[in-house]
């Protein structure tokens, strides 16, 4: 049987209309190279069948196409060597979107149960069949990294942001923010991809928002919308995914309230409607709840330690503050710069944040660069080298001994800070390893063996070096420099906090009074609750964050553009208050789509 030139989209539509006859004959011409093996023209002369013989044959045909590169397993998950051990109502996910949905879908997990998984699943099950190249991911500006590691991490694929030095927009495997798409939509309009993931969907809920109107004209062959809020106010929300999907399925908008509005709000469905609803959804759509997921998690403690700083580390941070300051506001009258300016900022206050040590060393290597505020940086420096003692230090320390036999992994910004804090702990007798980036394969495989073992007590990482452990062993993370961005946090924790901890999870967050990093823990962190909200939960509170800066660079501008600490801790305040009520109102959408959905 000879088979029929279509397009990629075309094929789309057969495999997915290909039970009603009557809808196949509006999307492609019957194919004249079609042979009659079944000798339907001949049935149709004799009477046997009463179907027009074109309909049949492409009928047919449409089965035929539907069953060919059918996917009835997950192999994917052999080839990863250990990267990630989904759980088995993941897998039952990505295979329903392989095999029965064929590949567009809505996928619509409660909060925290893992929806980047189940695309990484179904991304790589596409790879490694060959049936895929080109990929783009969108997803909100606060995300684009914590996708692109995770694919890096746990499915060994590698995407580019626009932040990568190699970023083409003639690439294949690309994440993108949804201004960015929106700022540049005619690039990506003019090439076809073989799929593409909208994180975060519920954005796309306006349909004459211009995020929306771009996704709907990408031409794409597959498609998955992500969100754990298909609804958040009215049903016209989930029409408006669904009608990404597949345009038309529910009718217009227009017939779409005629037929379940009961009000005009939109906010409730007809009751004699409502199955027919969740009926046509479903057919897009799959959604796993909490109740439904079997995912037993152990608790988390949190406990934050606020330490008295010296009167020499006050003095010390006051200092690099004001410098930070000058340089700060340099960059405000220069566009080009203030990128670069920015990173700058955010390496040295982290710096700051770490110990004296690794200030030293980020200031050193600004005098390498031939700046013009040598002067300011080496009374920096001489500052630095007078304290002997960090405030930090001996709370970590206090902290450890309380902990007697329990094992911990303790995470710092900077290197320097991490190999600082491993000879002191050898020195105390407390068996300690860094892990770094630097370490080749066989030394990190060696080193983490040893610590599940228990040759080694406690293992200190940096973020860079942290991604892709699994050190169920430990119950305790220590946060002895805490991270602004609340994904990196949540991944550090996530390291002992995983499938397979038999124990409770108590996480310390270490940080001096009154300094930055206290303001942002309390104001910020604890406001809204955030070391005891699920991955997923934060990601969905961070991608309503319609700034134009990460989370990081917003705390840097509020500390370094106010003048007293008073205005800092309210305009931090005022922050917390939103981020709180995105939180609530998250809460609220996930309650509808309940009430709708479920």
């Amino acid at each position: 049987m000879e088979q029929p030139r279509f397009t990629n989209v075309d094929l789309i539509k057969i495999q997915n209309r290909s039970n009603n006859i009557n809808m196949l004959m509006d999307l492609v011409p019957v194919n004249m190279s079609f042979k009659d093996a079944f000798g339907i023209e001949e049935l149709h002369i004799n009477k046997s069948i009463n179907n027009s013989p074109d309909q049949l044959k492409l009928s047919l045909l449409a089965h035929t196409l539907s069953d060919m590169k059918r996917i009835d397993n997950i192999s994917a998950i052999d080839l990863l060597e250990g990267r990630i051990e989904p759980y088995p109502y993941q897998l039952s996910v990505a295979l329903n979107v392989l095999k029965d949905k064929s590949s567009i879908a809505l996928l619509a997990d409660e909060v925290g149960l893992g929806k980047t998984i189940e695309v990484g699943i179904i991304l790589k099950e596409h790879f490694i069949r060959g049936n895929i190249n080109t990929v783009l991911i969108i997803t909100p500006k606060a995300l684009v990294n914590q996708w692109q590691d995770e694919m890096r991490e746990k499915f060994d694929e590698e995407f580019l942001t626009p932040e990568d030095d190699e970023f083409s927009i003639s690439g294949n495997r690309i994440i993108l923010s949804y201004d960015k798409l929106a700022r540049n939509v005619e690039s990506f309009l003019c090439r076809k991809w073989d799929l593409v993931v909208v994180d975060e969907a519920h954005m796309l809920i306006n349909s004459q928002s211009k995020r929306r109107k771009a996704i709907a004209m990408l031409d794409r062959r597959y498609i998955l919308l992500c969100t754990a809020t298909p609804l958040c106010n009215k049903l016209t929300d989930i029409y408006s995914l669904v009608d990404i999907l597949y345009p038309g399925i529910l009718g217009t908008e227009r017939e779409f309230k005629k037929k379940y509005f009961n009000d005009n709000t939109g906010r409730v469905c007809k009751s004699d409607m409502l199955y027919d609803l969740r009926k046509i959804v479903s057919k897009v759509m799959i959604r796993t709840l909490r109740n439904e997921s079997g995912v037993p998690f152990p608790q988390r403690f949190v406990y934050s330690l606020r330490v008295n700083g010296e009167k020499q580390e006050y003095e010390l941070f006051e200092t690099v503050i004001n410098y930070l300051k000058k340089l700060y506001s340099s960059s405000l009258s220069n566009s080009k710069n203030r990128f670069v300016i920015m990173k700058e900022v955010i390496a040295v206050q982290q710096s700051l944040s770490s110990s004296p040590r690794a200030l030293i060393k980020s200031m050193e290597n600004r005098i390498n660069r031939d700046l013009e505020d040598t002067d300011v940086i080496k009374v920096i420096i001489d500052k630095a080298m007078q304290i002997n003692n960090y405030s930090k230090i001996e709370a970590l320390m206090e902290t450890l001994t309380k902990l007697h036999n329990e094992q911990a992994v303790i995470f710092t910004l900077r290197l320097e800070t991490a190999y600082m804090l491993a000879d002191m702990l050898n020195e105390n007798f407390m068996p300690t390893r860094v892990y770094e980036g630097r370490l080749s394969g066989h030394e990190r495989y060696n080193l983490v063996n040893a610590f599940r073992e228990g040759k080694v007590k406690y293992l200190v990482a940096t973020d860079a070096a942290a991604e892709g452990l699994n050190l169920q062993t430990a119950s305790v993370v220590i946060n002895y420099d805490l991270h602004w961005n609340p994904m990196k946090l949540e991944q550090r924790i996530g390291r002992v906090h995983r499938r397979g901890q038999k124990k409770d999870v108590s996480v310390f967050n270490i940080v001096i009074k009154n300094t930055i990093d206290d303001y942002v823990l309390k104001i910020l962190f604890e406001k809204i609750d955030l070391f005891k909200m699920t991955i997923g939960g934060i990601e969905a509170v961070l991608a309503d964050n319609n700034e134009d800066k990460s989370i990081e660079e917003t705390i840097v501008d509020i500390l370094l553009r106010n003048n007293s600490k008073r205005d800092v801790e309210a305009e931090l305040a005022k922050f917390g208050n939103d981020l709180g009520y995105r939180k609530e109102q998250n809460a609220l959408y996930e309650e509808f789509s309940q009430l709708i959905l479920d």
